[in-house]
């Protein structure tokens, strides 16, 4: 599969995400600014995980940049620490590279539930 495929599918899986969903998700979680920018981020986050992709920073770099907004790699490295801080992301550690993988974190996927009984 080429990039551009690739970039495809995970477009076509978050937009089946919703967005409202995640905005709750997100409130629950006590995130005081709920961007549209967040929301997209994290919609491309849960795409790219419920394809069983590795959710990696040049992933979302390539994506942002050449799709969304130009955003740098080193912005999309500091907003994804950001959401790991905030428990919406878990950074998972490997012993070679320095490419920084990510996993959705359990209690955010909690939240995705209980945003789906509001």
């Amino acid at each position: 599969m080429n990039p551009e495929e690739l970039i495809y599918h995970i477009e076509k899986t978050a937009e089946n995400i919703p967005s409202i969903l995640v905005r709750r998700a997100l409130r629950l979680m006590m995130f005081h600014r709920v961007t549209d920018r967040t929301i997209r981020i994290v919609r491309y986050c849960l795409a790219i995980e419920k394809l069983g992709l590795p959710l990696t920073t040049h992933l979302l770099s390539y994506l942002f940049y050449r799709k969304v907004d130009h955003t740098t790699r080193s912005n999309i490295l500091r907003f994804l620490h950001l959401l790991g801080d905030k428990h919406v992301l878990t950074l998972v550690r490997e012993s070679k590279g320095k490419t920084y993988r990510w996993v959705i974190s359990p209690l955010f996927k909690r939240m995705l539930e209980e945003a789906k009984k509001i």
